[in-house]
Order: structure tokens, then sequence, then C-alpha cells
């Protein structure tokens, strides 16, 4: 089963930039006529672990014609709130197919790194 784990520093929550992540797995194979097959995976479900000191925020994007809408106007969505010493999950129930994560500070507290992982991929 495969996994990625991303990490945001405390630097950035406290800058309260948006920080955007592909979280997608291209699997890139050579078939046995040669010809060379890409398939994408995606994960089953999203752990955020906010030990990091501050409250943060995320949101999910699931198209790339949303990922423009968001480029064009960042304001015109909302993200969900991480308590601070808590962990959020969600499963392929609400989460499947997801491309990008969004995270952001709302706070400048962060001592600590925000830990992202995104857990068991399957080909989509």
């Amino acid at each position: 089963m495969k996994n990625k784990r991303f990490e945001i520093d405390s630097t950035d929550i406290n800058a309260k930039t948006d920080k955007e992540f592909d979280i997608r797995i291209l699997k890139t194979q050579t078939s046995p006529s040669g010809e060379t097959l890409t398939e994408v995976m995606f994960p089953l479900s999203l752990q955020i672990i906010n030990d990091c000191g501050a409250g943060v925020e995320f949101n999910v994007i699931f198209t790339e014609e949303e990922k423009l809408e968001y480029d064009g106007d960042p304001s015109s969505f909302v993200f969900q709130r991480v308590p601070k010493d808590g962990i959020v999950q969600t499963d392929h129930t609400n989460f499947y197919k997801a491309i990008y994560i969004i995270t952001r500070g709302y706070e400048t507290s962060a001592t600590q790194k925000l830990i992202i992982e995104c857990l068991n991929y399957r080909v989509g």
C-alpha cells in the first residue's frame, strides 16, 4: 500500500499563506509491446496531524477546472478548520479522487511542522 506524507514548516504556517500540494501519484510502466502506460493513483484517506501549535485550515480540490477557479478567486472557497492539537481524518466516501490539498494557518503561533498524510493509494 502506498502512502505519501507532506510537512509544512512552522514559518509557512505563521505566514498565513496557502500551501498547495498535488497529492496524486503517477505510476508509469512499460507494456510488453514497449508502450508507456501511465496510471493515476489517488489516496483513499487523508490524515492531518496538527501538533504545530497554531490553528490551520485546509481545502481539497477535485478537478483541474476547480483548481483554475481557486487560482482565479481563492476567497470564494471555504476552508475546513483543523483544531489545535487535533487530527482530522477523512475516508474515500468524501475524499476519493482528490487532486490537490491546500492548507494555511490562521494563527501565528506555530512552533512545529504540520503533517499531512495521504494514505492507501489506489489506481483511479
